[in-house]
This record gives structure tokens, C-alpha cells and sequence, in this order.
């Protein structure tokens, strides 16, 4: 799993890799680093048991989605 903040990867992972461990992209209106491991804490909560392998994850200050090779 890869976590960042730039949100280029969203786009370009899941064009380039077909098959990868996944990746998280946190963008938030102000990070700090309590807010990003809060957001990320919750993202894994609410993903829960889902695999995150070949999947790209964005997640806001309000929202979770998602994207993959088309």
C-alpha cells in the first residue's frame, strides 16, 4: 500500500499499473499531520475487510471513492 498526498496519483495509477498493491491519495482542505492520520484511520475503518490491491483510494475531508484500471 502506497499513501500520498498528490492527488496526480489518482489518475495515473490505475492508467499505468493494472495490478498493484493500491494506493491512497489523502487530500484535505488543511493537512496537518493529526488530520491526516485521523482521516486515514477512518478510511480503513470504513473499508474494513475489503481487499485494497489494484485499487486507488481518495479520500477528502468528507468523502472515500474510488478508482481502478477501466
Amino acid at each position: 500500500m502506497f499513501i500520498t498526498t498528490d492527488k496526480d496519483f489518482f489518475h495515473t495509477v490505475p492508467l499505468a499499473f493494472a495490478r498493484h498493491h493500491g494506493a491512497m491519495v489523502i487530500t484535505l482542505r488543511r493537512p496537518n499531520r493529526e488530520e491526516l492520520l485521523r482521516r486515514l484511520a477512518d478510511a480503513l475503518t470504513a473499508l474494513g475487510e475489503r481487499t485494497l490491491e489494484n485499487t486507488v483510494w481518495r479520500i477528502t475531508d468528507t468523502r472515500i471513492y474510488s478508482r481502478q484500471k477501466p
